[in-house]
């Protein structure tokens, strides 16, 4: 990767025989052009091969530590990795400006992806298509590479000569202006539905709204158009006016406070931001929706971290309960804010306060539950690498964590005719979960879907166990985890999947359940494989209804109005009926 952050990476790499370059398009560099593709040993800084020290950090008495940031920069010794502009915390590294670079677009109408070069492309001629690449954050750009000189500042090289949007719904700019393209959606990842409308995460492009039914009467429509959105960026805009207006930046999901007419968006990377929705149903369409500094629960701040907590505020999902937001935090686990305080009051934090394991793993969805019998209250976890977790929040300000542990996988091993069981753990990481009834059911992206009995996953650990909650199981042994009612896999008729789709790749992500008379269904986005509807009256016995492929990779799923509206990744919005 080139990039500063985790996320860069090599997206498609292409090769200019006649020219002898490489082509390679990446993460956050964009389009970019490497000399001497014969000779890939002279690819280095200009001071020569092992003569860059990457060490940025100081330890103890001064000297750099080993190991001590992201990624390993220490390693790379014939580039030079610090930032090219070390005014910008997210700039490119300085060897991408340096020979054998010949060029570097940066984001072209966003992330770069996927291209190819024209089968007749000349850099010397003016005004031609020379490149044409699909956009990370949607669209396709059609490029004149006007420069292979090197040594050049970003874009300087290339004009973009067309962009085509994917769609052609015109959204509001940070001014108020319309803009002159399409609103452009691709990175399509959480999708939330009150009434008549539909709201989107789409990352990068923050939150758009859409009207998908008759405004009286909540009939579904067809032909569905935009009304409203966040600021179309991932940095803070100030208009000429002086007025700043703040993005909804890598948005991951949305959960929607209709009572109050409030939308929290979860941002990756940014934390959690509240948008007033109220302006969604009045007004000039489409409407710029704007969130204040007031409105950013953001821990992890250019001035300092908030509650101790040090990691990246990754939130993945939220939970209102009164003036309490219950955070899946990512690595962090568990946050909780009370949103009727400023933002820079963490209540309490469950996983985050260690730079050991984190305890909670790296949670991307929470769900509460209240038992009635002792007014007890418990936050359900998917906590991706290390399972799911269970917390006692009766008290939020002091909430107890009652056991981490993996789903049971059962494998049997047959030795001089003895067959014998070992119970190891689930494949994979656990990605969301709902509550019906008395069972949370939780989502695995390799492992399927898995029902359990409240009751079990909130009973007291044994006394061997007791003091190690997240440990909680010995290899091969069942232990104090929790046994499944049931488990469901779409591509394995074992497991009440299909003979049919045994060779899709896909895995269980977000999903939806709604009942319908005496039957309650299940609708559960499977990331390549689509979407998959089950009715899951009987917990014991999920029977798979229909199944149903998308155009790039579902991550979300929510009905309403007879329509199955799906966050389908680069497939941005699908709507089945």
């Amino acid at each position: 990767g080139a990039g500063m952050l985790k996320e860069a990476g090599i997206v498609d790499v292409k090769v200019d025989v006649d020219g002898n370059r490489i082509f390679f398009s990446d993460h956050f560099a964009g389009l970019v052009a490497i000399n001497n593709a014969d000779t890939p040993q002279n690819w280095h800084g200009p001071d020569g091969l092992e003569a860059y020290d990457n060490d940025s950090l100081p330890g103890p008495g001064g000297v750099p530590l080993l190991g001590d940031h992201w990624p390993d920069y220490e390693f790379v010794t014939s580039y030079d990795m610090t930032p090219f502009d070390p005014t910008d915390n997210e700039s490119l590294p300085t060897w991408l400006y340096e020979s054998p670079t010949l060029l570097l677009s940066g984001e072209v109408s966003g992330h770069g992806n996927s291209f190819m070069l024209m089968p007749t492309w000349d850099p010397a001629i003016a005004g031609q298509v020379d490149i044409v690449m699909a956009s990370g954050g949607g669209g396709i750009s059609f490029i004149d590479v006007t420069d292979l000189t090197g040594g050049l500042p970003e874009k300087d090289g290339l004009d973009i000569l067309v962009h085509m949007s994917t769609t052609d719904e015109i959204f509001r700019e940070a001014d108020g202006s319309l803009s002159p393209d399409g609103l452009s959606i691709g990175h399509s990842a959480g999708v939330a539905v009150y009434r008549d409308k539909l709201f989107l995460a789409d990352g990068p492009h923050g939150m758009s709204v859409w009207q998908i039914g008759d405004a009286e009467r909540c009939l579904p429509i067809d032909d569905i158009h935009l009304v409203a959105n966040t600021l179309q960026d991932e940095y803070p805009v100030t208009t000429d006016a002086g007025v700043t207006i703040n993005p909804t930046p890598h948005a991951y999901d949305i959960v929607l406070d209709a009572n109050n007419q409030r939308a929290y968006v979860l941002s990756q990377s940014r934390g959690l931001r509240r948008v007033d929705t109220a302006a969604t149903s009045t007004g000039e369409i489409p409407v710029l929706l704007q969130t204040e500094l007031s409105d950013i629960y953001e821990h992890n701040t250019t001035d300092g971290s908030v509650g101790g907590l040090r990691m990246q505020d990754h939130a993945y999902d939220v939970v209102l309960d009164g003036n309490l937001a219950f955070v899946a935090d990512g690595s962090n686990g568990l946050t909780v804010y009370d949103i009727s305080l400023p933002p820079t009051v963490v209540v309490d934090n469950v996983g985050g306060a260690t730079r050991a394991k984190p305890l909670l793993g790296h949670a991307t969805a929470v769900k509460l539950w209240r038992d009635i019998e002792n007014d007890k209250k418990y936050a359900f976890v998917a906590s991706g690498h290390a399972g799911i977790g269970v917390v006692d929040v009766t008290d939020a300000a002091n909430m107890v964590l009652i056991k981490v542990f993996e789903p049971i996988k059962t494998e049997t091993h047959e030795e001089d005719g003895v067959v014998t069981a070992q119970y190891n753990k689930a494949d994979g990481k656990s990605v969301d979960v709902l509550i019906v009834d008395d069972h949370a059911y939780f989502t695995y992206d390799s492992f399927g879907v898995v029902a359990y009995r409240i009751a079990d996953l909130i009973k007291p650990l044994s006394p061997q166990y007791a003091d190690t909650p997240t440990k909680i199981w010995d290899r091969g042994e069942i232990g104090d985890r929790p046994v499944a009612v049931a488990r469901f896999k779409l591509q394995d008729p074992a497991l009440f999947g299909s003979a049919d789709l045994a060779e899709l790749s896909g895995g269980a992500q977000g999903m939806f359940t709604m009942k319908t008379g005496n039957r309650q269904l299940f609708y559960i986005a499977y990331d390549s494989a689509g979407v998959a509807k089950i009715d899951w009256t009987n917990v014991a016995n999920p029977v798979l209804v229909q199944h149903i492929d998308t155009a790039g990779n579902a991550s979300d799923v929510e009905v309403a109005g007879a329509r199955v509206f799906v966050a389908d990744g680069g497939g941005g919005l699908v709507i089945i009926k």
